[in-house]
């Protein structure tokens, strides 16, 4: 995973997986587009500068990009999850 490459696939997964948890845990089905689940996190009082570059930014281009993204994509979920 050294290559951008290969941190773009990583973000990818990881914020797939996020975005897939986030919407499951706000009521939102799997297969909702994407605009479903940006009302139901708004519905949540979240602003789209907290969460938009998280879920569809640009790939990190280094690895401590990939392992801050990580960290701040699991901040957001506990944020949404009020844990």
């Amino acid at each position: 995973m050294r290559s951008q490459r290969s941190y773009a696939h990583a973000a990818t997964a990881l914020r797939s997986a996020t975005a897939s948890r986030i919407a499951s845990t706000l009521g939102v089905a799997h297969s909702a587009d994407r605009e479903a689940l940006v009302r139901a996190i708004e519905a949540r009082g979240l602003p789209p500068s907290r969460y938009e570059t998280l879920l569809w930014g640009p790939p990190p281009t280094s690895e401590a990009d990939l392992v801050r993204l990580a960290n701040d994509l699991d901040t957001l979920e506990k944020e949404i999850r009020h844990d």
